[in-house]
């Protein structure tokens, strides 16, 4: 998944790789502090203008992250 987002966006995988270990270490249900969600910890607000409908969906996430 890493992969394919960072190829749809023109990202380097590298980078998508080392957002996500910051990010959320990984961990697709991460919620900081602030209420960012998911892998590539997105702000709700954020998500919502990105037209993300689970911030928990990898897949979605990384689309929305990346």
């Amino acid at each position: 998944m890493l992969r394919a987002a960072a190829a749809s966006a023109g990202l380097e995988y590298e980078l998508i790789k080392a957002v996500v270990n910051i990010e959320s270490s990984f961990n697709p249900r991460a919620v900081s502090t602030a209420g960012a969600q998911g892998l590539m910890q997105i702000m709700p607000e954020t998500a919502r203008d990105l037209g993300l409908r689970d911030a928990f969906d990898p897949e979605q996430n990384l689309r929305a992250g990346s």
